[in-house]
């Protein structure tokens, strides 16, 4: 409580499943179970929801993950977007790479918004398997 609306600027990298470094470490894969998706998904909308406290209003929120799965990445972000509804807003990140974030998954549309979140993959663009998305808060 101390903290609210104390900073500018939050990065939060958050703690994923760490899919986007299979390429790296191919027997990663092995010690991955489907349950390990929802159980960081569920931390990260949490930390969201924290970081979304402590930055003041109008203040930026860059939220990221090693994963390139939706459930950790656009699922979350759907949720935040969905719940704060007319306090928060996706960004431009202001920077031409990677490919747009998906707005529809598994059949499952999503909020068009976002598609200014940033998704990089290992055999696209020589990178981890990474995404990138930048919050704003307006309330």
């Amino acid at each position: 409580r101390r903290l609210r609306n104390s900073f500018t600027k939050v990065v939060l990298d958050a703690p994923c499943s760490g899919e986007g470094l299979i390429p790296i470490d191919p027997e990663s894969i092995r010690k991955r179970r489907v349950e390990d998706l929802y159980i960081m998904a569920s931390k990260q909308v949490e930390l969201l929801k924290i970081a979304y406290e402590v930055v003041r209003k109008g203040g930026e929120i860059v939220y990221s993950t090693c994963s390139i799965a939706p459930e950790e990445n656009e699922f979350v972000l759907n949720e935040i977007l969905n719940t704060l509804e007319d306090r928060i807003l996706i960004e431009d990140p202001g920077i031409n790479v990677g490919v747009p974030g998906f707005t529809e998954v598994f059949n499952i549309k999503l909020r068009s918004d976002l598609r200014k979140c940033i998704r990089l993959y290992p055999h696209k663009h020589g990178t981890e398997g990474f995404f990138i998305c930048k919050l704003k808060k307006i309330g």
